[in-house]
């Protein structure tokens, strides 16, 4: 029985070539590799606390990603999804000036990856063409999307 949460494990995957850096808020926390997994092409971090939480206990992280394409472009998406008691999901995604997409949607896709519900996004700040869709107390095991069209 785990009596104080040590870290807790991220995975993501990147489905451009090119550039990706990683930074996490507050910087007392650090993210470390974890072994890859056979036949699995997402990679795998994992976030450890300054000191071991205890039941109960919180911590609040941003964690920042950049991916930066060079030849071969990503698919149109960014998606979460956690196994635990999460309070707040924030997820972002910026696009050039010059590459605004026609359409941005976020959808919730249950374990089996069937839509549960989608809503239209609008562009919070048409300077950085940044969309974000804010989601309090995301459901474990569900995946929280941000979709678009090539504009």
């Amino acid at each position: 029985m785990i009596k104080k949460l040590e870290s807790i494990p991220i995975k993501y995957r990147w489905s451009g070539d090119g550039e990706i850096s990683v930074e996490i808020e507050p910087n007392a926390l650090a993210i470390r590799d974890r072994p890859p997994l056979a036949g699995k092409v997402d990679t795998r971090k994992s976030i450890f606390f300054e000191k071991p939480l205890d039941k109960k206990e919180s911590c609040s992280f941003v964690i920042r990603m950049r991916c930066i394409a060079s030849r071969h472009q990503p698919e149109p998406f960014i998606s979460s999804m956690s196994i635990r008691r999460v309070d707040k999901l924030i997820l972002r995604v910026a696009f050039p000036i010059d590459r605004h997409p026609s359409h941005v949607t976020y959808r919730l896709l249950d374990a089996d990856g069937l839509e549960t519900s989608h809503k239209a996004l609008e562009c919070s700040d048409h300077l950085t063409g940044e969309y974000r869709a804010e989601i309090k107390y995301p459901k474990p095991f569900y995946e929280h999307r941000i979709e678009w069209d090539e504009g």
